[in-house]
């Protein structure tokens, strides 16, 4: 679950000031260099919250922001700028570019331990402990339905039975359906030889399964599906766009699911690993 806030300045004294907040908050900052591809360490990190100096001149931000929101897998991470109070040109270049909020320089030192729990994304104390009650229920029977598919691997079947799941399902362990289903699409892309295809759904179904639990969800062994997509897409990206008919389908692993073994721990929900949302 993500627990990182990825930065865009290069100033010292902003630096400081970010990570002692940020450090407050439960979140470690990673930040990002000129010669970083931006898009990449997002979907690596997964971060919370991304936070720009509008007014660097070191950084390519702008270009790093729209980047971000055209990217499906980066879109929904907010972004968070600053800037000179009377440098309103650049102002409207970040908001326009894609920066959700954007502050003066005072004004965001000032209040950023509260604009880091206002805009760093995540679910709510009251979300996680609801996933962690849903985490030890069973699975849905249209769940399993999509889980037999996997295994069979009717792969776009199994997305369209989990789609069905995920649209009924309101409460926030809609994620694993959606994660399973995002994976099932990339191995469709895969005996598809989809290469771009196929790389777009293994970075969505990353913001999915990060919303969850590092072990096990319903029953499902998360850790093991993490594993075994993160394989596929290696080999994938080994073989690249022209090699891709030479893929080893025996890397098409089942999903492992049995019925929770444990029930539901109020005490054990760690509200600083926040999810994405």
């Amino acid at each position: 679950m993500p627990s990182t806030i990825v930065g865009a300045v290069s100033d010292v004294f902003f630096t400081v000031q970010i990570e002692n907040a940020a450090r407050a908050s439960g979140y470690e900052v990673i930040w990002a260099r000129s010669e970083d591809d931006f898009s990449t360490l997002l979907v690596r990190t997964q971060s919370a919250l991304v936070i720009v100096d509008t007014g660097d001149q070191q950084l390519p931000w702008e270009k790093w922001v729209l980047r971000a929101k055209a990217n499906p897998a980066t879109r929904r991470i907010p972004i968070l700028g600053f800037g000179s109070h009377v440098d309103v040109a650049t102002r409207e270049r970040a908001l326009a570019a894609g920066c959700d909020e954007v502050l003066a320089r005072s004004r965001f030192v000032a209040e950023l331990p509260d604009l880091i729990r206002k805009h760093a994304r995540g679910l709510s104390p009251e979300e996680l402990e609801m996933l962690a009650r849903q985490c030890c229920e069973p699975l849905p029977p249209l769940v399993l339905k999509g889980l037999e598919q996997f295994n069979a691997g009717e792969y776009f079947e199994a997305h369209e039975t989990l789609e069905q799941a995920w649209n009924a399902e309101p409460g926030p362990v809609r994620a694993l359906y959606q994660a399973v289903l995002q994976v099932a699409v990339a191995y469709h892309h895969v005996l598809g030889r989809n290469y771009k295809g196929a790389l777009k759904l293994f970075q969505r179904s990353r913001q999915w399964l990060n919303r969850l639990p590092p072990d096990t969800c319903q029953g499902v062994d998360l850790a093991q599906l993490r594993a075994d997509a993160a394989r596929v897409e290696a080999a994938v990206r080994t073989l690249g766009p022209d090699r891709i008919a030479e893929f080893d389908r025996t890397l098409l692993k089942p999903v492992s699911y049995q019925p929770p073994a444990v029930s539901f721990q109020p005490e054990a929900v760690n509200y600083h690993e926040q999810a994405e949302s």
